[in-house]
């Protein structure tokens, strides 16, 4: 039950009415209510910790460096790199023309 909807609910109950009879409305309320900010902690404390573990591996990638040489190949079409815009793959660190990239099934495959 939302905010709204139980200060809505709570509106309608008639003056007259005793703390007593409403006791295990309002404990049922009261106990839904706790329950939904534990799950809501719950969720934001897991975004919070994959949030800075993305953080954590974006800082770890940019600081990876990449020397392109006179000698470096594409891994697909094994012609050199040059001043060419390439593709770096994370797991092996081989290098790729970025248009061999786009043209080929391998970055289909990738996850």
């Amino acid at each position: 039950m939302n905010r709204d909807t139980s200060v809505a609910a709570l509106s309608l109950i008639p003056n007259v009415s005793s703390l007593c009879d409403l006791s295990a409305s309002l404990t049922a309320l009261v106990r839904a209510t706790a329950q939904e900010a534990a799950a809501t902690s719950i969720r934001r404390a897991l975004c919070e910790s994959a949030c800075l573990r993305v953080e954590q591996r974006l800082k770890e990638v940019s600081a990876t460096r990449v020397l392109i040489t006179s000698n470096t190949q594409c891994v697909h079409c094994e012609k050199k790199i040059g001043t060419s815009a390439f593709v770096r793959y994370a797991q092996t660190g081989e290098l790729e023309h970025l248009y061999c990239h786009e043209k080929s099934d391998r970055n289909k495959i990738q996850v």
